[in-house]
């Protein structure tokens, strides 16, 4: 097997990243690394101390010689030390921090070592360093691991063992981890551990499966934009493995009719499961089945599931659809897991492979428990360092949230330890059941992040089910899947030119390249946490933030060294930064040599990342604040990752320098570089956009501001030069292949762009229109292809939305039962996520029921209400209580889950008051009044004493139309990042109900950013499912008592299929004039986030434009103006209502006014 792993090694020092001229190799040096304080220490089982100082206190019994010792160098250690010492005949064992090595010694090889130069300490191997403390929170003690050294005779050694009591369970006799699984009484562990073959003797803990939209999520963090698959990635050549519960191998997303599996084998011509196997020392049985929840089923549909094979159109297809699987079966028929003691026999066939390729990714979504580095973390770096292309991913186990309940074997150090965010639109909250680091020695834990959260995937029992799971078993194959686009990516020849190029594909593609790739593609965007943590690691993967593709402004460029470095060489590298439009990030990444069991720390071989800029400014590898870079601080001597990060990073060359600083094991360190930003030549120029402005005037659209099917419209695009070069006679033109696209005028003029400008073609806008057969919510592609003075060209890509989806019912409308006797309205809902209960009150009746959350809808019971005309109710998580609403009493109750009244309130909405909406995080409640002889209404803001800050005038006018509230967290408001939704009935003057919908509102201003319309239903009170980012609606009437499951403006239909996307921006509002109405003066207030072209214009009635107040490039920040009343020609308005408008390169904002004389 060695001779086999030096012949790959030779094949692969070769990578066509040569050809890539965005990074500039400078060869390898030799340095001094400097002084380490720790070299002073040992570091073991938990006993820290420096031996020339002081011995540690071992208890007594368990300081006995062994005829082992630690044998400490002055560090670093170089290998001529080394192979000093082994010239004594003698073997070193294992590598124990710091800069020492565990050997068997004779007294004369003792006395000869202790007279080497670099020998500084000698002393014994005790029984005290052999005995984990993890067994102090252990619960069944007598149950454990034994582990041997290396050199031992495991036949004697079991022989031993059997004679001393044990009960042998499972035997793993593999070349760098021998061990046994026995049953002995714990009170016999201080003589075990005096036995001389036992290197250590840790707590057994029983394998357990991590169960608690993801494609887009993944790729591009773009609703409905799935970029990666769009450019030929899609897993084609590529072989994932996974070790689960089994696979229903007759379900759609990985049947074969020409090739049906119906027991263990080989199936090398399967177009999906090409191997189905049984690892050797497992007692696991064929299949999936309920009793397991059809978990492996599950995670295989995930990593790279497809059903269009056998003709179904499901969105639930994995990562890499076009992937091939080699499966390893663990599931017993009880429903647990049979993990062999040899991790080998799980992941050495998949390796190997058959005809129809071999797996070089394997996903596993189990573990157990301890956040130590144990022999089951020791077998995952012993298996990647000799197989250094072979990249396995690890759940991190469910429970979160508390610090240090990251689960073995994820405490590995070489493996991807996959945490859980959430789905869809909440991917970017973390999952609160995903485990945390750190490790016990300080790692950063998880590695990064995917969706583990309502996942939808393919179950049984029947070849279509499909069925929600969470838990961080199901981000472990989201990350899976991505990791085999990025081989796909090496694979296929796009790297470096972004184009699909076979004579740059790589044969060779290391671990540590694809991990770097994924690290460095992390979004860190994950709410309440800054990079580098251990709630997410470096952040939710997004494989199109590092993968190159042509045209995109940010840039790629990788090194992968094979021959690598010993201690005291350094390499070094250049690249160029030419635009700050993209942050620098640079990962280094490696595959370090297995430790020993229970070593804290556990890194053997450190290297450094040193990133120099331009102005010579250091910044080392993890040494952060805020979420990027900072200089100072020392580095890292922990991690197997290392970052640097600038968000907006200095124009000029950069170099990158990886430090050999200590390589005690394995003669030389292999690595991977890999950076993305904005990089190029100085003399070149780079544009992007930095805003779309779409208009639709009559007569070819309906002035919305908003692309519907059959309208024409207008673009303006904003281009910014943050690049180190000008950009002069910028013309663009706008294409697209869509055949629901036709281009009027496809020319636009931008003129000179210098540096640091913002430049728009609202001169020469282009002019599109789209077929009125372009389906809703369809997300068109488009390129703008730029061309300048000097020669320069550029083609810049971007997406439009056509449309919006309308009313999409998830389902319902599921008519409810309430208690025997009641009757009359459902009104307000409330989704409580610690029971999953949805509360809903009765208008009429003095009772709040209880129903599940699901599709069932079905009744629990109900909890007293504090009033009568129960309106609304919503969930107060900090302290497990409701906010209840009754308009009855007119009152805000604070009540808890029993129903007891806490404290109360008089509600500022005095007249009908009627919803609630509570923004937990700002402490803010919304408090809607509905008025009672007015088409008017109100929302009101409180604090949680009723003390009202803010009154928002509803736009909409409606009798009885305002109803119940809730807070959306992922809207996009005019000024705020939460939005408000507002359930409104809008009834005719005789009563009869017009039109009903939802609205989303702007939670400062009251602006409409979005609306649904229902079909008749009567409706009352929504609330947001925090699961999926959709809504629970309740219906009054129409039909009678009834609940509806719809998708949320951001919100997913479950699973991973297409859903719409709102290209809303950020940063520009408009508040409402004041006073209104006015008569001599009024003034207008706004704000903007970027430097651009403003228009603040005031039009009558029949759209003539009145008074022109600002038409300027303004910079960032908030505006006042104050107008007289006087026109363009210098007269006085008339009396009567007028609207004024703001428009800007982001959006278009529109406010009306009342004139009174």
């Amino acid at each position: 097997m060695h001779v086999a792993l030096l012949v790959v090694l030779s094949l692969v020092a070769f990578h066509p990243q040569e050809s890539s001229s965005l990074i500039t190799p400078l060869g390898t040096q030799e340095y001094t690394p400097e002084y380490i304080a720790e070299y002073d220490l040992i570091s073991i089982n938990g006993y820290v101390f420096n031996p020339l100082e002081a011995s540690p206190e071992i208890p007594a019994g368990l300081n006995s010689e062994t005829g082992y010792y630690l044998v400490k160098f002055n560090g670093p250690i170089y290998e001529s030390m080394k192979n000093a010492v082994r010239s004594q005949g003698i073997e070193l064992l294992e590598y124990i921090p710091f800069n020492v090595f565990v050997a068997k010694l004779s007294p004369e090889q003792k006395l000869a070592v202790s007279q080497l130069s670099f020998i500084s300490w000698i002393g014994d191997y005790v029984p005290a360093y052999k005995i984990s403390p993890d067994f102090v929170n252990s619960r069944t003690k007598d149950h454990m691991n034994i582990l041997f050294w290396n050199n031992v005779d495991m036949k004697q050694a079991i022989s031993s063992m059997e004679q001393m009591g044990c009960e042998i369970l499972n035997i793993c006799d593999a070349q760098y981890v021998k061990y046994i699984e026995v049953r002995i009484a714990y009170d016999r562990i201080n003589e075990l551990s005096r036995t001389p073959e036992i290197m250590y003797i840790e707590p057994w803990y029983e394998t357990v499966l991590f169960n608690e939209q993801a494609q887009w999520v993944t790729q591009t963090w773009k609703n409905n934009d799935r970029k990666i698959w769009a450019k030929g990635l899609d897993g084609t050549g590529q072989v994932v493995n996974t070790s689960d519960t089994g696979i229903l191998t007759s379900h759609n997303l990985v049947r074969d009719p020409a090739v049906p599996i119906s027991g263990v084998g080989q199936y090398p011509t399967h177009r999906k499961i090409i191997a189905y196997r049984i690892p050797g020392g497992s007692s696991a049985t064929f299949g999936d089945n309920a009793a397991g929840v059809w978990h492996g089923t599950h995670t295989c549909g995930t990593i790279c599931g497809d059903d269009s094979y056998v003709g179904q159109t499901v969105l639930d297809d994995g990562m890499p659809p076009k992937a091939k699987m080699y499966f390893m079966d663990i599931g017993t028929t009880a429903g647990g897991l049979s993990v062999p003691a040899n991790y080998d026999s799980l992941w050495y066939p998949p390796y190997v492979g058959n005809a129809g390729g071999s797996a070089r990714i394997s996903s596993n979504s189990w573990g157990s428990s301890g956040n130590t580095y144990t022999a089951a973390a020791r077998m995952i770096d012993v298996f990647m360092w000799n197989r250094k292309d072979f990249l396995i991913i690890f759940s991190a186990g469910n429970s979160g949230p508390a610090a240090g309940s990251v689960s073995s074997p994820s405490t590995a150090k070489d493996c991807i330890t996959a945490g859980a965010c959430g789905n869809s639109f909440t991917a970017n909250s973390m999952a609160t059941f995903s485990s945390r680091g750190p490790t016990s020695d300080n790692r950063i834990k998880p590695t990064v992040t995917a969706p583990g959260v309502s996942l939808r995937s393919s179950i049984g029992p029947n070849n279509d089910s499909y069925s929600l799971m969470s838990g961080t078993s199901m981000s472990s194959p989201c990350i899976g899947g991505n990791a085999a686009l990025v081989r796909d990516y090496f694979a296929s020849g796009f790297y470096p030119t972004g184009i699909e190029t076979p004579a740059n594909a790589w044969s060779y593609i290391s671990a540590a390249m694809v991990k770097a790739i994924l690290v460095n593609s992390a979004l860190p965007d994950i709410q309440g946490s800054t990079i580098p943590d251990n709630n997410t690691g470096w952040g939710r993967i997004c494989v199109d933030e590092a993968l190159f593709v042509a045209n995109d402004i940010r840039k790629l460029a990788v090194w992968d060294d094979t021959t690598g470095l010993s201690t005291g060489q350094f390499r070094e590298y250049t690249v160029t930064v030419n635009n700050q439009s993209e942050p620098l990030k640079v990962a280094l990444v490696w595959t370090d040599y297995f430790a020993a069991t229970g070593a804290n720390p556990a890194l053997i071989n450190n290297l450094d990342l040193r990133v120099t800029s331009p102005s010579a400014a250091l910044y080392l590898g993890n040494v952060y604040s805020g979420g990027q870079s900072a200089t100072g601080g020392t580095a890292d001597a922990r991690n197997v990752e290392e970052n640097v990060r600038r968000n907006v990073p200095e124009t000029g060359t950069w170099t990158i320098r990886v430090n050999g600083t200590a390589v005690p094991q394995g003669t030389r360190q292999a690595f991977a570089v890999v950076v993305t930003g904005g990089m190029g030549a100085l003399t070149t120029p780079v544009l992007n956009i930095c805003g779309k402005l779409l208009a639709d005037p009559a007569p070819g659209g309906n002035n919305d501001g908003r692309w519907d099917p059959g309208e024409t419209v207008y673009l303006t695009d904003t281009l910014y030069n943050q690049s180190a070069a000008g950009v002069t006679t910028c013309t663009g033109v706008i294409r697209t292949n869509s055949a629901y696209i036709t281009r009027l005028d496809s020319v636009g003029t931008f003129g000179n762009i210098p540096v640091g400008s913002k430049v728009n073609n609202g001169g020469s806008r282009f002019r599109m229109s789209a077929a009125a057969s372009t389906p809703e919510g369809t997300s068109i592609p488009f390129t703008l292809h730029l061309t300048g003075g000097g020669g320069y060209s550029q083609d810049i890509e971007f997406n439009l939305m056509v449309g919006s989806s309308g009313l999409e019912i998830i389902w319902g409308p599921k008519q409810v039962a309430i208690a025997p006797g009641d009757t009359h309205f459902l009104y307000g809902a409330a989704y409580n996520p610690n029971t999953n209960e949805l509360m809903v009150t009765n208008f009429y009746e003095r009772k709040i029921y209880r129903y599940t959350s699901d599709s069932f809808a079905t009744y629990l019971g109900y909890i007293n209400a504090p009033d009568t005309m129960g309106t609304d109710i919503k969930y107060c998580a900090y302290d497990n209580t409701y906010w209840f609403a009754g308009c009855n009493l007119k009152r805000v109750s604070k009540i808890n889950t029993s129903g007891t009244v806490l404290r109360f309130f008089t509600n500022p909405a005095s007249t009908y008051p009627i919803g609630i909406g509570w923004l937990e995080p700002q402490r803010l409640l919304y408090l809607s009044d509905r008025l009672t002889g007015s088409p008017s209404s109100y929302i009101y803001r409180t604090d949680t004493l009723g003390t009202w800050s803010l009154r928002i005038d509803v736009p909409m006018t409606a009798w009885n139309a305002t109803r119940c509230l809730a807070v959306e967290p992922h809207g996009i408001g005019t000024s705020q990042d939460t939005t408000l939704l507002l359930i409104y009935t809008s009834f005719n003057s005789a009563g009869t109900l017009d039109s009903t919908g939802l609205y989303e509102l702007d939670r400062e201003y009251g602006d409409v950013i979005q609306r649904v319309l229902f079909p008749g239903w009567n409706v009352r009170g929504v609330e947001y499912d925090p699961r999926d980012g959709n809504y629970w609606v309740t219906i009054a009437q129409s039909p009678d008592r009834s609940i509806v499951k719809i998708r949320g403006f951001y919100g997913v239909t479950p699973g991973v299929g297409e859903n719409r996307n709102y290209d809303i921006q950020r940063g520009v509002s408009l508040a409402p004039s004041m006073p209104n109405p006015f008569s001599k003066t009024v003034k207008f207030t706004y704000s903007i986030a970027d430097r651009q072209q403003v228009k603040l214009n005031l039009y009558d009635v029949s759209g003539r434009l009145v008074k022109t107040m600002v038409n300027q490039v303004e910079d960032p920040g908030i505006k006042t103006i104050k107008w007289d009343g006087l026109d363009n020609n210098g007269k006085p308005i008339s009396s009567g209502v007028y609207f004024y408008q703001l428009e800007t390169e982001q959006r278009t904002i529109t406010r009306k006014l009342v004139h009174a004389r």
